[in-house]
């Protein structure tokens, strides 16, 4: 799902990341998508998004515990749609108790939820109430998560449409800049470009883009283990290295050559993928022989 591989410190840093960046871009507080506080209560953060039209995610951080709240008004899962107003069950069983009690703030409309999700302190994987859809009801997460920007050209690209390209001088390089200052770019990795269509993202290679430590790490495992997934990264010579996961352990790396028009490529398994991701190192040109690829004429 959308927040596969996410972790507490990288949801807190983009969330902030966004709100900073939406309040350059509009003074009024009140008019803003996002919104970050980082000491809302004692030992307690908020970040928040809203988008104009009834929909809302909130969400908390405490102790290394992260809670999600969504809200989509037009989903069958909303205590409005029921026939009695009542939160779907489920939803929020199992849910660790003091955020929840944060939750139960008067400003946050607890009942006002389609969906929840919860990363506990060092765990890495998310979870969610057991809720149970027979009628094939939509909780408005697959979408509402994508208000979560991991990276600057996720938020470039929504805030390009929101604001309709009126981006008041903000530039894609200030937004760059806002995203990776908090860890700083990995050090190896020029840039990349990739496709997860588990979670419906893309960048296509002519918009590679610069990530820092957290969102490499989100992004290559989201690589592995699905078929289709795609990924490529560019290094400071302008060599591109690029992997296709066809089958759960049969991955096609190689290494494209315009000149020559062909590409030098071969098949690893899925290990020695991600063997290669813990220690990308440039130029990415002598993979050609550490991974004896074999050149094809296109």
């Amino acid at each position: 799902m959308k927040l596969d591989n996410v972790t507490y410190e990288q949801l807190f840093s983009v969330m902030k990341a966004c709100s900073d960046l939406d309040a350059r871009l509009i003074d009024d507080e009140s008019l803003r998508s996002y919104r970050f506080y980082d000491n809302w209560k004692d030992g307690v953060s908020l970040a928040t998004y809203e988008n104009g039209g009834g929909d809302d995610v909130v969400v908390l951080f405490q102790n290394g515990c992260v809670l999600i709240k969504g809200f989509d008004h037009e989903s069958e899962v909303s205590p409005y749609a029921q026939e009695e107003y009542e939160v779907w069950p489920g939803i929020y069983e199992g849910a660790p108790s003091e955020l929840l009690e944060e939750l139960g703030d008067e400003s946050l409309e607890k009942d006002h939820v389609t969906f929840c999700f919860w990363l506990l302190s060092k765990e890495t994987a998310w979870r969610q109430g057991p809720v149970v859809f027979n009628s094939g009801e939509d909780d408005g997460s697959n979408w509402l998560l994508n208000s979560m920007k991991f990276n600057a050209y996720q938020f470039f690209e929504w805030a390009n449409e929101y604001f309709e390209k009126n981006l008041e001088g903000l530039t894609y390089e200030d937004i760059e800049i806002e995203f990776n200052k908090a860890s700083g770019l990995y050090k190896d990795c020029r840039s990349l470009f990739y496709c997860t269509y588990q979670n419906n993202e893309s960048i296509e290679s002519g918009n590679a883009i610069r990530v820092n430590d957290e969102e490499f790490h989100r992004i290559t495992s989201n690589i592995i283990g699905h078929e289709k997934n795609f990924i490529g990264f560019v290094d400071d010579e302008n060599t591109t290295l690029q992997f296709y996961v066809e089958s759960t352990d049969k991955v096609w790396v190689e290494i494209p050559e315009t000149k020559e028009k062909g590409s030098y490529g071969a098949y690893i398994s899925s290990n020695q993928m991600q063997s290669i991701f813990r220690n990308l190192g440039q130029p990415y040109c002598n993979y050609k022989n550490e991974l004896q690829l074999k050149f094809q004429a296109w």
